[in-house]
């Protein structure tokens, strides 16, 4: 998986990649620990580019959801496609994380 940010003030924009997996555990946590120390209100993972996510992705959205929860930031998902929107659905995830379409 690859990301890029874009922080625009009080929302901050993470556009992943590619394929979400186990391996990609330690630049995930580059980006929770983004998440412990930024200042905004809302940040949106952006899964437009992501082609593939599994069970492990899946767990590292959910540790990205407690570290939002901690600093009370509003954490989105935003435009998941193929697969992984298949996966968020049968997974019912949204109902964790809220998502737009």
């Amino acid at each position: 998986m690859e990301y890029r940010a874009k922080d625009e003030g009080q929302s901050k924009e993470v556009f992943l990649t590619g394929s979400f997996k186990f391996s990609d555990n330690s630049v995930f946590r580059e980006i929770v620990k983004d998440m412990e120390v930024y200042g905004g209100h809302d940040y949106v993972f952006d899964l437009n580019g992501l082609e593939h996510i599994d069970s492990a992705g899946l767990g590292m959205l959910l540790i990205a959801r407690e570290a939002a929860e901690k600093k009370s930031l509003q954490l989105r998902l935003r435009r998941p496609q193929g697969q992984v929107q298949q996966m968020l659905q049968v997974t019912r995830f949204t109902d964790l994380i809220p998502c737009e379409a």
